[in-house]
């Protein structure tokens, strides 16, 4: 028996401690700067035409910035017949709930109450609710024929082949499946017992918690990004993309983590939000109400089984005749064929013909729900096999037994099945209800009626391509990034897999779910197959890593890589533990300054094409009452199949999980639909789902007959259907999932017990996880620090990172860098803080992002921390915004404050002061360039672009003229022809040609690039600039000066803006303590002393700006002092950022022409006390 390190063991999950202490944030938690709020206008008919939609009312409203119907949306190919296609209705609403307008406004509330001011004119026509009436040829039409996406339904292991039937089929018949083996006829002539009965199954809605939602947000080139609640991050960025006419690498897709989703979320909102999106320019967040989770998602589709079987007084089934109907809604793509392949493929049955029908109604588009098809063929197959054991006298277990199929024996579609459990199943649950020696009837007080059920219940599994990378970090750890989304524990599971591959304690082991812009492709979390496919995947990608860190640690030890082994995070010589050397080690000669290794990079790609279908025996006991109807499960028992038990305990909760949704599928859920096809249970008032309480207790008992392909033999774990217990006293078998309660009770004085059937409709998701022992030593505690690019002579930041590992033994920082742009560090920030997937300790913050994240909950409160007086040497300027309601969240770091560049040598040259006031600065911009007669030299330069350099450019214009943004009593720009004046004045430095039109488009390093090339006489930007200036090679070394900014006439001389960076620390950390020290340590005296030395940046202590050492190599740090010490900070409050979302485009439509400035200060005005009314 082959033993393994940690495969097998039971671990917890991962994420568990993040979920249950309420840190983990979904896509509803996603919030963007500048987010807009989408609600949607439903349909209240079945079926309609659409003749009119009038969204005048609503979008005069307050706050709302547009009505969309389906043709408003930028889609070039809208398709009525596919949903991601034309997510908006066109000319009819086919469904009730049908999406036919959606509502963009500030708020959601705002949003909310426009969308009841949107009047749309229906002209209601018949629908077809029924699918039975809707096979009618006179039935109303509801679409286009068209078979449902087939790489769809494989997505979810539900695709199951067979043949098309060869016969005329009506309108709304969407697709159909034909599976025959052998003569029915003779079958049923061999047959001692015929037994013909119909099963139906109901509409029953995923009841994941989480609803459905999506963010989406459009760049500057146009690229989309959306946040979504999805199972499958690569299928819907191809269904975005398409639905948007763009190519998939212009679409980048980030799934947050999922409160739920058993197959129900892929692809619905994602089309939507992104071309709202793309429409207004502006991030748009959609996320539904319970009520539209119920009316217009996908729920999993109603179905009709009308079975007629054969079978011999032996128990020798004989022949099974079925036709199986699927009620598909709106929108193709039930999984009729797979229920048609297993509906006749786990038992002998000799003879058989299948005929399976998708047919279109006026409801909902039908979606996946834990193995989707085989829930209903199950259900159906075993009721019937129950029928006709009762009709024989034979036990239901024993008829099983005689006849479940083996390994390879043939299923329905001729082909032969690969190695099975499901005998073993069967052969493990009869040991158990032999041992519990269950009675078949009686209850302890003789009135109830209790009854005893086995069921069977199989899933053929999903088969997709996957990838998978393993990096091995500097301090020995690995990453292991994949494409998927985890659901149900499947990182745990991964992480045990690579740790068993690979040879490293599991703890080392970090999963991490890239999104589609760097993750290796991977398939869907659905179809059960994340373990088995991606799982291949790591298991590859782990042994390729280990390949590579033996061949490293062989050259270290100069050994042989066979003489080697991994043993307690270490490689060594077999036999000689003295000649050793660390993973840590490995990794660092690899990744270190002129290192002679390459970096380990283990890569792992899998293609399965063979499925690894698994199943399951469920032994169920239920109390009825048949006075009252009331229903109480007494105990369940679960055999089922897994390959190979990765983490038996995870295993178990899945199961425990299924027990609980297969209670609910078998007793209490259903969505009703009226004739005229209304939905009479839209809230979780009228749809019940189980509670605790109603479920029984489960003991699992596993079965492990290992796959041939599957990581370690690991196959999938499924929700299986399972069926209910049978009444044998005077009972009547239930034929309907969903049998309620009133069905019980509705026949007054009825002696009979009807069926009920607890079932266990589902098993468990994935191959769960199995993980070996934790280390018992007490681990390096490693901390993250994300910080931007360091600009200047040197980067210091390795070497001070180093200083305080060697003064914190046993603590290790691991440096990662921002991206260089101020929005898109914000723009990352905001996503893994939110999605609860930061991978950060210490963060470096710029100075206006403090408030913000310190509201948001992201930031650790550093008080407790710190000693009495520590804030006092920062500036004043400096400390504000670092402090919220008395407590600390970050520390200054290093400052900036906005200065006045100019050129000495052409000032000199002209007998010229540096400009006190911005109409000076003119005229020596004409006196100069008038005399200079250079047409390459710009006048003045400063930061025009559309971000927030440019409301830092604007508000200390503001602040030259007199006035700000707030007035001291929140009032919106309170001297607003002041405001107007300003951005008046900086459109006409553009025009008379004393700037140069690009800077519209020009930030901090283009415009410092220009004048540092001698390109311009005045230049606005940091302090930073300064030390860049007097480097070699530069053409404006030794002939800069710097001053305050200049004023307007009804000002006092300029201000400049504070800016600059904080530390903070992420309240998640799981090192509060390590990761203050460190904050303290690099905002401390010595680190920013070493910091002004080796880089381009200017400290945050006052004192450090007379310091003789540094005056020798920063001569102007007295006057940068003195302008920090007057210097202001933009307005410190946690909404900043979305103030200056508004102010953003305003002004720079100014500066452009496109607006005058009293139209753009209204209309910021208005925007902005809008949004400061909903914050109040």
């Amino acid at each position: 028996m082959t033993t393994f390190s940690c495969i097998g063991r039971s671990l917890p999950r991962p994420d568990g401690g993040e979920k249950v202490t309420g840190l983990t944030r979904y896509a509803g938690d996603v919030r963007l700067l500048g987010m807009l709020h989408a609600r949607l206008v439903l349909s209240p008919h079945a079926h309609a035409r659409i003749l009119r939609i009038d969204g005048k009312d609503a979008a005069v409203l307050p706050g709302v910035v547009g009505v969309f119907g389906g043709r408003d949306l930028p889609m070039p190919s809208p398709d009525p017949a596919d949903r991601n296609r034309c997510p908006l209705a066109l000319d009819r609403a086919l469904f009730t709930g049908h999406p036919v307008a959606a509502v963009v406004a500030l708020t959601e509330a705002v949003a909310e109450d426009a969308a009841a001011l949107v009047r749309v004119e229906y002209e209601e026509l018949p629908a077809a609710i029924d699918p039975l009436e809707a096979m009618k040829p006179d039935a109303p039409l509801v679409g286009e024929r068209r078979g449902g996406d087939e790489a769809a339904l494989g997505m979810h292991g539900a695709a199951g082949g067979g043949q098309a039937l060869q016969e005329p089929t009506p309108p709304n018949v969407a697709s159909t499946a034909h599976f025959t083996r052998g003569d029915v006829a003779t079958g049923f002539r061999d047959a001692d017992v015929v037994i013909e009965k119909s099963y139906r199954t109901a509409m029953v809605h995923q009841g994941y918690l989480e609803p459905r939602a999506a963010i989406a947000s459009v760049d500057a080139l146009g690229n989309v990004t959306v946040w979504a609640t999805t199972q499958a991050l690569f299928y819907t960025r191809s269904e975005v993309a398409e639905a948007l006419g763009l190519p998939e690498h212009r679409v980048r897709v980030i799934a947050t983590p999922l409160g739920g989703g058993f197959g129900g979320k892929f692809v619905l909102l994602e089309p939507l939000a992104a071309a709202l999106a793309l429409a207004i320019r502006r991030p748009v967040s959609l996320v539904l109400t319970r009520t539209e989770e119920f009316l217009a998602t996908t729920p999993a589709p109603p179905s009709l089984f009308e079975l007629r079987t054969g079978v011999r007084r032996d128990g020798t089934l004989t022949a099974l005749e079925a036709r199986v109907i699927f009620d598909a809604g709106a929108y193709a793509g039930a999984p009729l064929s797979l229920a048609c392949l297993l509906l006749g493929g786990y038992y002998r049955f000799p003879h058989l013909d299948l005929r399976g029908y998708e047919v279109l109604t006026h409801k909902p588009g039908n979606g996946a729900y834990r193995a989707p098809g085989a829930v209903q063929a199950c259900f159906a197959l075993e009721s019937q096999m129950d029928e006709m054991a009762a009709a024989i006298g034979m036990d239901p277990l024993e008829l099983r037994l005689r006849n479940a199929v083996e390994e390879g024996e043939p299923m329905a579609n001729g082909r032969p099945w690969p190695r099975i459990g499901l005998r073993q199943c069967l052969a493990a649950l009869k040991l158990e209800r032999d041992r519990r020696a269950h009675a078949p009837v009686g209850a302890p007080d003789g009135r109830l009626r209790r009854g005893v059920g086995v069921a069977v219940g199989g899933w053929m599994g999903g088969i997709e391509p996957a990838s998978a990378v393993c990096r091995l970090d500097p301090d020995g750890t690995l990453s292991v990034i994949v494409g998927t989304v985890d659901m149900s524990g499947t990182n745990g599971a991964l992480a045990q897999i690579a740790s068993e591959a690979l040879g490293l304690p599991v703890e080392d082991i970090h999963v991490m779910n890239a999104d589609t812009e760097a993750a290796p492709f991977a398939g869907s979390s659905g179809g059960s197959k994340i373990t088995y496919t991606v799982g291949a995947a790591v298991e590859r990608a782990a042994r390729d890593a280990r390949r590579q860190l033996l061949a490293i640690a062989a050259s270290l030890l100069e050994a042989a890589v066979e003489d080697l082994e991994l043993v307690d995070r270490a490689v060594r010589v077999r036999g000689m533990p003295d000649r050793s050397v660390t993973v840590a080690e490995i990794a660092k000669s690899s990744m270190q300054f002129g290192a002679r290794y390459e970096p380990v990079f283990g890569r792992g790609s899998t293609a399965t094409i063979a499925r690894s279908p698994a199943f399951a025996a469920h032994l169920s006991t239920v109390e009825v009452d048949p006075d009252t109807g009331r229903v109480r499960a007494v105990e369940h028992v679960v055999a089922q199949d897994v390959g190979r038990a990765i983490n038996p305990a995870a295993i178990q909760g899945q199961i425990h999980g299924a027990v609980a949704q297969g209670t609910g599928w078998a007793l209490l859920e259903r969505m009703a639909y009226d004739e005229r096809g209304q939905l009479l249970s839209a809230t979780l008032m009228d749809y019940a789902l189980p509670a605790s309480d109603g479920v029984p207790p489960v003991e699992t008992v596993i079965v492990e007959v290992p796959s041939e392909a599957g990581p370690f033999g690991a196959r999938l774990v499924r929700r299986f259907p399972s069926r209910g217990p049978t009444y044998r006293d005077r009972g009547r078998r239930a034929r309907r999932m969903a049998a309620a309660r009133t069905r019980i009770t509705s026949q007054p004085g009825h002696h009979a017990v009807i069926l009920i059937r607890i079932v266990l409709v589902l098993g468990c998701l994935l191959a769960a996880a199995g993980c070996g022992d934790r280390s018992t030593g007490s681990a390096a505690v490693t901390l993250v620090f994300k910080h931007a690019k360091i600009l200047g002579p040197s980067d210091p930041v390795p070497r001070l990172l180093r200083e305080f590992e060697a003064r914190n033994p046993g603590v290790r920082v691991r440096s990662e860098s921002l991206p260089w742009s101020s929005d898109e560090q914000h723009q990352f920030y905001v996503v893994n803080l939110e999605g609860g997937n930061a991978g950060v300790d210490v963060l470096m913050l710029d100075v206006i992002w403090v408030q913000e994240f310190a509201q948001a909950g992201w930031l650790l409160d550093l008080t407790p921390f710190l000693a009495p007086g520590e804030l006092t040497p920062h500036f004043p300027a400096a400390i504000e915004p670092a402090t919220r309601n008395g407590r600390v969240w970050a520390l200054p770091w290093f400052m900036n404050v906005g200065l006045l560049y100019y050129r000495k040598d052409l000032l000199d040259k002209y007998s010229l002061r540096p400009p006190e006031t911005y109409a000076e600065l003119v005229r020596q911009v004409g006196r100069i360039k008038s005399g200079e007669q250079d047409p390459a030299l710009d006048g003045f330069l400063w930061q025009g672009k559309q971000y927030e350099g440019m409301v830092v450019n604007v508000l200390e214009g503001l602040w030259a003229n007199g006035t700000r943004v707030l007035g001291e009593s929140g009032t919106v720009f309170p001297e607003p022809d002041r405001a107007e004046e300003v951005l008046a004045f900086l459109r006409a430095l553009i025009e008379s040609g004393v700037s140069p039109p690009w800077v519209t488009a020009a930030d901090e390093e283009l415009t410092r690039r220009g004048f540092q090339d001698g390109r311009a006489i005045f230049l606005r930007n940091w302090p930073y600039a300064m030390d860049l200036f007097g480097q070699p090679g530069s053409a404006v070394r030794g002939k800069v000066g710097i001053a305050s900014l200049p004023r307007h006439a009804r000002g006092d001389r300029g201000v400049g803006s504070t800016g600059g960076a904080h530390l903070g620390v992420y309240r998640g950390t799981r090192h509060p303590e390590a990761a203050a020290a460190l904050v303290r340590f690099l905002a401390g005296d010595a680190a920013e002393r070493v910091m002004t030395a080796g880089a381009a940046l200017t400290p945050s202590r006052m004192a450090l700006y007379h310091d003789p050492e540094l005056l020798r190599d920063h001569p102007s740090f007295p006057a940068i002092s003195a302008l920090a010490m007057v210097a202001r900070p933009r307005p410190v409050a946690p909404y900043y950022l979305m103030l200056s979302t508004i102010l953003q485009p305003e002004f720079s439509a100014v500066l452009v022409g496109t607006k005058t400035p009293p139209q753009a200060v209204a209309q910021a005005r208005y925007q902005v006390d809008h949004l400061l009314k909903g914050i109040r």
